[in-house]
């Protein structure tokens, strides 16, 4: 029997096969499955004849010599990629390999460093299609928006002579209204003619302004565009409870909270917990009115109801800083005298509290059993 020399084949035969895999394996893990969809695209320049870009300078050029001086720069744009290439020497046709989908192609012809032409188009690349993009040279011009909100300035190719659609207007948050596109400080007419490159900026009004009247019928004294956020108090059930939320706004009571004598700020038990941002008077207060048995000033605060709101508070040290920053705008519209001295609801220690002179622009530690100003403010 025979049986030696057929295992030594069949042994042989096998690690062929092995090897064969482990070759397979290595090819497969040197090509990606992008890299088995990538396809030519092919550009060529082609002049504007049939096409709506009008165009002095004609394309080719037709002075001799003038295409071998031009710099083409071209960049195309899909897929998450970005790929460039420049002719020289009177090169019309670039070639790029890229993977299907839909790509964006911009062209722009430099003579000694001015734009000579452009030319945009955008092509659908299938992979074992013969992908040929044709880009119509000519006399384009690019309008680029500005919005202005924190966003990307975005451009638009415009042939010459022709017009540019109106976009969709930008946002710019919850404190601003959009108010329409500018072309210096004036409103752009968009059936304009497009004779040049121009660049047209969003132009923004607030939609409430510092010394507007709020919806509690007090002064707005602070915007901030972004919002801040109002902290929160306690928990659901408990007294003086709210969630904390996010506000644009501080506006200010017309009137001081007390008589001509003042307001103690409280007694000598401390209150832990006060904090000084913008955003912490209001819970501030509520820490005042749970833990001392004599809250005045947060207390006459906190009754206040103007405007049929409910929600006002003693000011934290940054909130009052604000208020004295602004304190012009006040004066415009209300009794808010500038040698006045106004309680803040941030406690030092168990003593002292901070105290905001409007005349001396001064913060003062002062014990908290002097009377003094209290201003209600709230948060919207």
């Amino acid at each position: 029997m025979k049986i030696k020399p057929n295992l030594k084949m069949l042994f042989n035969y096998c690690n062929l096969v092995f090897q064969f895999l482990i070759v397979l394996l290595l090819l497969c893990a040197c090509f990606s499955p992008l890299d088995w969809n990538k396809t030519t695209l092919s550009i060529n320049l082609g002049g504007d004849e049939n096409s709506n870009v009008r165009s002095a300078k004609p394309w080719p050029p037709q002075d001799h010599g003038l295409l071998e001086q031009l710099v083409l720069n071209i960049e195309i744009t899909g897929q998450g990629q970005k790929q460039k290439q420049t002719l020289t020497n009177g090169e019309t046709n670039a070639n790029f390999n890229v993977i299907s989908g839909t790509w964006n192609i911009s062209v722009e012809a430099l003579l000694g460093g001015d734009i000579y032409a452009r030319g945009f188009n955008s092509v659908e690349v299938k992979a074992g299609k013969n992908n040929v993009a044709i880009v119509q040279m000519g006399q384009w011009h690019i309008v680029t928006f500005e919005p202005n909100n924190g966003s990307a300035p975005y451009k638009l190719p415009v042939a010459d002579g022709g017009v540019v659609t109106r976009p969709k207007d930008p946002i710019r948050g919850v404190v601003y209204i959009f108010s329409d596109w500018y072309l210096g400080t004036d409103p752009y007419n968009f059936t304009s003619s497009i004779n040049s490159d121009i660049t047209l900026t969003a132009n923004w009004y607030l939609v409430r302004n510092i010394g507007d009247i709020g919806p509690g019928g007090g002064i707005i004294f602070y915007i901030d565009e972004n919002g801040f956020t109002v902290e929160g108090y306690g928990n659901p059930g408990d007294p003086g409870y709210f969630a904390s939320y996010t506000a644009h706004y501080l506006e200010v009571s017309q009137t001081n909270m007390q008589t001509d004598t003042g307001l103690l700020w409280g007694s000598l038990n401390g209150v832990l917990g006060t904090e000084e941002a913008i955003g912490t008077g209001r819970k501030n207060t509520e820490l005042i009115l749970e833990h001392d048995p004599y809250p005045f000033a947060a207390l006459a605060c906190n009754i206040y109801n103007g405007g049929s709101i409910t929600d006002w508070f003693l000011p934290s040290r940054l909130e009052l800083n604000e208020l004295y920053i602004n304190r012009s705008y006040l004066n415009t519209y209300l009794d808010f005298p500038l040698n006045a001295s106004y309680w803040s609801s941030t406690q030092i220690d168990n003593v002292n509290a901070w105290l905001f002179r409007f005349d001396l622009n001064l913060i003062s530690q002062v014990n908290k059993q002097n009377r003094y100003n209290a201003r209600a403010v709230r948060a919207f």
